[in-house]
């Protein structure tokens, strides 16, 4: 398809009312310092079949416009700068695709076609409604890295001035047009002048789930997350697809909501109070709707991941919180913990001197089911000079296995410290490799975001040698700052980047 190209050079700040439509296949490239749209009406800028390229500042500062996608070929917004709009409708059945963030501070409409998200936000103001008839055919795609945020007002809050229920209107289109919104609605809590929540949802139930046991279920988890909310307590509604369950009918009837939350420190489930799975802290109450395929969880204190299952076992399996490794004289001292078990067999450990060839070194018995932090040791009697690399390899009682990233135990007389992730850019997932003589003990371990914002700080046993630790943290996507510190002495700052 050629696309034509329309320019707006803005040299300085431009002031208009505008009433128009663009047919046809055409780009609107907006360059220069401002683009500033003002209207004493209702006025519209329609663009059918159009994209938007914003390389300005697109603001509303004053009236009540709004921009219309209209058409049926697919269109986008995109540029190298955030665009703020006062009302935005989805018009175009073939639906809009988000190439650059994208604010909404009035009303957002969702007539016809879908609004993707991809890996940008959609950022809601604190007073911007939904508009238009959300449903399967008009909804907002949030199946990425980006979220659908909702903005509030900053204040303290109590079940008597509390804000209104928000309903968000995502779901996904990998199986299926599948509108699968959320309904929040606060009954207390704190928020700053920046406050706000994200959702994106995800085709397919926690990646934390334990699968050989957990078999009533949704396929699909919630991810949802606060900024600059404290002490909050809210009830929520999930609504699915019936082909979001997996399992039995009777399971369907008698499913509950859980949550999984790592801002623990080593990942942590949460059910509805009388919930029948074993390792789950209970907090509210909450029950499944199977005849209108929604889940109600009240009084929820945290935020996390959000899904759905039926049963009473364990749905959480092994989790690793470190491995660490230290060679004195040639003797190699190994010891890892978990934070939770389920199923479990025993860990195999694994030697390599190329980090490609590996041998059984020791077979050890694990706890089978615990949801207590458990430590294990191991030794070599045979390091060598320079690289030893280890790994785990642990096994359940059917025979399920899960490999865990290796170690590299130097017996080298080498002092210099290290600090780095791996990998990187990481999803939410990724470890962290710590060697440092002056940090053995009790530290803090910190991520701190873009803007400053302490996002996770959590304690960490350092042993002399090498320490890993598997870090499993909800993030946007972004660059981090990580650093390990015990009093004043602190490894350097490492830049870690999510995608």
């Amino acid at each position: 398809m050629n696309t034509k190209r329309i320019s707006f050079v803005l040299s300085s700040i431009l002031l208009f009312s505008i009433h128009m439509s663009l047919l046809g296949q055409t780009s609107i490239v907006l360059t220069g310092s401002d683009l500033r749209l003002v209207s004493d009406e209702n006025t519209k800028l329609v663009l059918s079949d159009v994209n938007l390229v914003n390389n300005s500042h697109v603001d509303v500062i004053s009236g009540n416009p709004e921009l219309v996608y209209t058409g049926t070929n697919p269109t986008s917004v995109s540029g190298n700068i955030a665009t703020n709009l006062n009302k935005l409708t989805i018009n175009n059945v073939a639906g809009l695709d988000l190439a650059n963030s994208i604010t909404v501070t009035n009303e957002l409409k969702l007539t016809s076609g879908h609004l993707k998200l991809g890996d940008k936000n959609l950022t809601l103001g604190p007073s911007a409604t939904i508009g238009g008839t959300p449903g399967a055919s008009n909804m907002i795609v949030a199946s990425g890295n980006g979220q659908l945020r909702k903005r509030f007002a900053s204040g303290t809050y109590t079940t008597s001035n509390s804000p209104a229920p928000f309903t968000f209107p995502v779901g996904t289109t990998t199986g299926g047009n599948e509108y699968t919104p959320v309904t929040l609605d606060f009954n207390s809590g704190s928020f700053d002048a920046q406050a706000y929540v994200g959702i994106r949802v995800v085709d397919q139930r926690s990646t934390f789930m334990n699968s050989a046991i957990t078999t009533n279920y949704l396929n699909r988890n919630w991810i949802i997350e606060p900024s600059g909310i404290t002490s909050p307590n809210y009830n929520i509604d999930l609504h699915y697809v019936q082909a979001d369950w997996i399992g039995t009918s009777a399971g369907e009837e008698a499913m509950i909501p859980i949550k999984y939350s790592t801002h623990t420190g080593t990942g942590m489930w949460y059910q509805p109070e009388s919930g029948g799975f074993s390792n789950a802290t209970e907090v509210g109450s909450g029950q499944a709707n199977s005849a209108a395929n929604i889940l109600n969880w009240e009084s929820v204190t945290s935020f996390s991941q959000f899904g759905g299952a039926e049963g009473n076992n364990q749905p959480l399996p092994v989790e690793l919180v470190s491995f660490n490794g230290v060679c004195e004289k040639g003797i190699i001292s190994l010891s890892w913990q978990t934070a939770s078990e389920f199923n479990s067999s025993h860990f195999d450990v694994e030697k390599s001197r190329d980090g490609e060839n590996w041998q059984l070194l020791a077979t050890l018995p694990s706890a089978g089911t615990s949801n207590e932090l458990i430590t294990y040791q191991c030794t070599d009697q045979n390091g060598t000079e320079g690289n030893n690399y280890f790994r785990l390899r642990q096994v359940d009682i059917d025979g399920a296995e899960k490999l865990y990233d290796p170690i590299n135990v130097s017996c080298s007389e080498v002092t210099a410290a290290y600090f780095s992730s791996f990998p990187n850019p990481s999803g939410n997932s990724f470890q962290v490799v710590l060697k440092n003589k002056e940090l053995i003990g009790t530290c803090k371990f910190h991520i701190v975001d873009a803007t400053g914002k302490v996002v996770e700080n959590r304690e960490l046993e350092v042993k002399d040698g090498i320490n890993m630790y598997v870090i499993n943290q909800e993030l946007t996507p972004g660059i981090y700052f990580l650093n390990i510190s015990n009093g004043s002495k602190s490894t350097p700052v490492l830049r870690h980047a999510v995608k």
